[in-house]
Formats: C-alpha cells, structure tokens, sequence
C-alpha cells in the first residue's frame, strides 16, 4: 500500500513538473518582451537566448540584433552596425543598412576626394604644358634657358599630392569596415563595390605621384613638340576615369 502510494505521488510530481516549467517559461517570455518593449535591446537578447525554442523567441532575438545595428547606423557608428546587421542575412531591412553604409562611403568624401585629385591633375597638366610650349619656343628662337623646371610649388600639384593621400585614407577606411571576415557575409553587390573600390584607389596611387605626372606631361607634349620621349612607362588619367566609371556603377548597383 505504502508503495502504491509513493509510485502515486511520484507520478503526480512529474506531471506537475511540464506545467511549473512552462509558467517559469512564460514568466521570463513576459519580462524579456518587457525589456525589448522598453528599447532595452541586449538585455533583451541575453533574456531571450535561453528561450529560444519558447515561441517567438528566435525571431524576438533577431529582432534585439537588428535593433542594435540600426541604433548604431543612426549614430553613425558603422563598425557596430555591421557587426550586427552581417548576422541577419536574411533580413532585406539589415542587407539595404549594409548597402547603404557602402553607398555612403563611396559617394561621399570618397568620391569627391577622387573628383579633386581629377580637376587638380588637369590644371596643372595644362599649366605645365603650356610653359613647357613658351620654353620650347625661347629655346628655339631666342636661345633661352637650356633646361625645364617643373613648377612643382604650383597650388594645384601641392592639392594633387595631398588629394592622394586623402583617397588612400578613405579606401583604408572602407577595407578597415569590409574587411574579409565581414565580406564573406555580404552579397555580390558589396564585394563587387569594394573590389571597384580598391582598384581605383590602387590607381590612383600610380597616378597622382610626382614622376608619373611628369612622365605624363613629356610623354604627352613630345609629339606635338616633334620631339621623342624617353620617359618611362606612364599611368593615363584615361584608364583612371575607366575605373571611376566602373565604380559608379558598382555604387549605384547598392541602391
């Protein structure tokens, strides 16, 4: 009898236990959504993890990490915002952040350090090819001065100079952001943007240097001076705006 009775409450205990078990669950449900509700989102996600099979609860923590990342975007603080968002690789809102971070990259300081390192090239091309003509000239008709010196204190060659160090800064940045680790997470879009991204920044290191800028200008005026040039193989500022273009298009594909 007596242990018929023990085998009775022993069997009670157990089924009792599922119900206790599942209003622990529901308890600790309620207060995680109350955090999440209150904008409390780590806290959140750390009450959720050990519900994850309970409900939403694998959705709610998606939710608290996207809530994250998008705090951050709004701060300005990228590096969090894809830290978080490159875990959500199934939420459009989260993969539109990541384009649009890259966007922004590219078509802000980027772009326009890109464009005056363009213009400052020009002008002191076409400044100094023009003196190299009025030398040539003296030299011919009136025995002037027997060698060319570059003006190398121009305004423009000095911008020029320090427009390149300003692209190689801005592409640090963006590989500093799209490193491998989080490239390996992103779409084709991204990878093509930063690809794009570093081969002009690759180019334009060639380019805008003191020699190939000279290089260029004697390459260039030789011809119509019917002279020769000896000077060394040069990059063209027509292969650079090749790359440019193409990285506008990459940009543009993240919209």
């Amino acid at each position: 009898m007596k242990n018929t009775l023990q085998r009775i409450v022993c069997a009670l205990l157990l089924l009792a236990l599922p119900a206790a078990f599942t209003g622990c669950k529901a308890r600790d449900y309620k207060a995680a959504a109350a955090l999440y509700e209150n904008g409390e989102y780590e806290a959140a996600m750390e009450a959720f993890a050990p519900l994850s099979d309970y409900k939403d609860s694998a959705e709610m923590i998606d939710s608290c990490i996207y809530e994250l990342g998008k705090k951050a975007f709004d701060e300005n603080d990228y590096k969090t915002c894809l830290f978080y968002f490159t875990q959500l690789p199934e939420n459009e809102n989260a993969k539109n952040g990541i384009h649009k971070i890259l966007f922004q990259l590219i078509t802000g300081d980027f772009q326009s350090h890109l464009t005056d390192a363009t213009n400052h090239f020009t002008s002191y091309v076409k400044t100094e090819m023009n003196r190299m003509k009025i030398w040539v000239s003296g030299l011919i008709f009136s025995g002037g001065e027997s060698t060319f010196e570059w003006d190398l204190n121009n305004k423009d060659f000095s911008a020029l100079l320090s427009d390149e160090k300003k692209i190689q800064k801005d592409i640090d940045g963006i590989n500093a952001l799209y490193d491998e680790k989080t490239l390996s997470v992103c779409d084709s879009a991204v990878k093509q943007a930063v690809s794009k991204a570093n081969a002009v920044a690759d180019e334009a290191a060639d380019l805008f240097t003191m020699q190939n800028v000279l290089n260029y200008i004697t390459a260039t005026i030789s011809p119509a001076l019917g002279t020769s040039s000896q000077t060394e193989p040069y990059t063209s500022p027509e292969s650079f705006t090749v790359k440019i273009s193409e990285l506008e298009s990459a940009a543009n594909a993240l919209k």
